[in-house]
């Protein structure tokens, strides 16, 4: 059995495009994703792979156009 990646093969100038089309700074698009500050620089710049979990964070993001700031606790 082939032993499955952790890391996404999604590209890091995904979340930049994203962010800048939202008008969001580095800031907000790592609380949107539940990161640190630092963490999200290092998957936007390419320093460190993106792991399928912030993959599938940003896609729930993305595709049902949600931010947590919508969200009513």
């Amino acid at each position: 059995m082939a032993k499955r990646s952790m890391y996404s093969d999604m590209n890091r100038k995904e979340l930049f495009n994203y962010r800048n089309e939202k008008g969001w700074s580095q800031q907000r698009m790592s609380e949107e994703l539940g990161l640190s500050l630092r963490q999200y620089r290092y998957y936007e710049t390419g320093d460190k792979k993106i792991p399928l979990t912030v993959e599938k964070a940003f896609w729930y993001i993305k595709h049902y156009d949600i931010s947590r700031y919508d969200v009513q606790l």
